[in-house]
C-alpha cells in the first residue's frame, strides 16, 4: 500500500491517557494502528526508586521524514515518521492521594503550554506527578528541594517558573507562537487572581465586588473582540495563564465564600465553555477536591476522613441558559 503523502496527510494524534497498571510501563504496539504506523511512548504507573509514581504522557507523531527505499522502490514514496526529543515535567502530585495532578496554578499553565506544543507535533511530552512529601530518592538527589513545575528539556533542567516560560518560549520549537503582546489582556487579567486571595480572606461583599469587577473586565473584553479565546480564535500565553485562575475561583470560590460568577457575564461563561472543550485544559486539570484542599492547605485546615475517600469530580458544566 502506497504510505501517504506528508503534505496532505493528518498525522495521527493519540490522546494522553493514564493507565491504571501498577509495576510496568505497557507500551503501545505500532502494529495496532493503520499505516503509517505511530511512535509511542509508554505510559502508566511506574515502579520508579520503589515508589510509584503517577506517569502522563502525550503521545504524538511529529511529522514525516523522507528516506530512500531500501528495497528498490521509488523514494518518492517512501516515508517514515519521526519524533522530537520528547519533554519532561514534573509537577506536584495531589495532595489527597499523592498521585494525581496536585492543584498548582503554574504547572498547570506550563502543562497547557506543552501540551498544545505537543498537539502541533513539534514536541513530545512526559508529565511526572510528583509526591512531595515522600518524593523518590532519585527526585530528592537531583532537585533536592526544588519544588515543581521542573522542565527536563534534551538532559537540561529548568527549574524556576520564570525560567520555565523562557525556556518555552525561546528554545521549544513552536513556543514562541504562544507568548503574544497584548498590553490589554495582560493589563485586564494581572489582578484577578490577587482579588480572588483577597475574597478568600475577607469573605466579605466588598471584597467579592471587587472580584467581580475584575471579572467583569474581562467579559467585556471578550465582547468586544468577539473572539472564542483572549487574543483571537487560537489559544496563547494568556489563556493558559488565565483559564486555571478562572477554575480555582470558580471551584474554590464557591466552597469557602459562596461566590459564583453570574450569569449575566454570558461572554466569560462562554470562554471557559470553549477551554473545556479542549483536551489540553482538561487533561492538566486538577479535580475540584485538590483545589479545595490547596486552599485548606494555606488556611492550615485539614480535610475531613470522608473527603480524602471522595471520588474526584471536575467542574466543567456552565449554565444552561449561556449558549456556545
Amino acid at each position: 500500500m502506497t504510505e501517504p503523502d506528508p503534505r496532505t496527510a493528518s498525522p495521527r494524534c493519540v490522546r494522553p491517557a493514564v493507565f491504571p497498571w501498577r509495576r510496568f510501563l505497557l507500551p503501545f504496539t505500532p502494529a495496532l494502528y493503520s499505516s503509517p504506523p505511530v511512535t509511542v511512548l509508554a505510559a502508566g504507573l511506574n515502579k520508579f526508586c520503589g515508589i510509584n509514581v503517577l506517569v502522563e504522557v502525550v503521545l504524538v507523531v511529529d511529522g514525516f521524514n523522507k528516506v530512500a527505499s531500501t528495497q528498490g522502490r521509488d523514494p518518492n514514496q517512501r516515508w517514515r515518521w519521526v519524533t522530537a526529543w520528547p519533554r519532561s515535567s514534573f509537577i506536584p502530585a495531589s495532595t489527597i492521594d499523592g498521585r494525581r495532578k496536585g492543584a498548582c496554578l503554574f504547572c498547570q499553565e506550563y502543562f497547557m503550554d506543552l501540551y498544545l506544543l505537543a498537539e502541533l507535533k513539534t514536541i513530545s511530552l512526559k508529565v511526572t506527578t510528583v509526591d512531595m512529601l515522600k518524593p523518590p530518592p532519585d527526585f530528592r538527589s537531583n532537585f533536592e528541594a526544588t519544588p515543581p513545575p521542573i522542565l527536563i528539556d534534551n538532559g537540561l533542567a529548568v527549574l524556576e517558573n520564570d525560567k520555565i516560560e523562557r525556556h518555552i518560549m525561546k528554545n521549544i520549537p513552536g513556543g514562541h507562537n504562544l507568548f503574544v503582546q497584548d498590553k490589554d489582556v495582560a493589563q485586564r487579567t494581572e489582578n484577578v487572581y490577587s482579588k480572588f486571595k483577597l475574597m478568600l480572606l475577607k469573605r466579605d461583599d466588598n471584597s467579592k465586588n471587587i472580584l467581580l469587577n475584575y471579572l467583569r473586565k474581562i467579559n467585556d473584553h471578550l465582547g468586544e473582540r468577539g473572539t472564542r479565546f483572549l487574543t483571537g480564535d487560537t489559544m496563547c500565553c494568556f489563556d493558559c495563564e488565565l483559564m486555571p485562575k478562572l477554575q480555582h475561583i470558580r471551584v474554590a470560590g464557591k466552597y469557602f465564600a459562596d461566590f459564583e460568577i453570574p450569569e449575566e457575564l454570558e461572554h466569560l461563561w462562554r470562554y471557559m465553555f470553549h477551554m473545556y472543550q479542549l483536551d489540553a485544559f482538561t487533561q492538566s486539570c486538577p479535580a475540584d477536591q485538590d483545589i479545595i484542599n490547596h486552599y485548606k492547605q494555606q488556611q492550615g485546615t485539614r480535610m475531613k476522613k470522608h473527603e480524602e475517600l471522595e471520588t474526584p469530580t471536575f467542574t466543567t458544566s456552565i449554565p444552561a441558559a449561556i449558549r456556545p
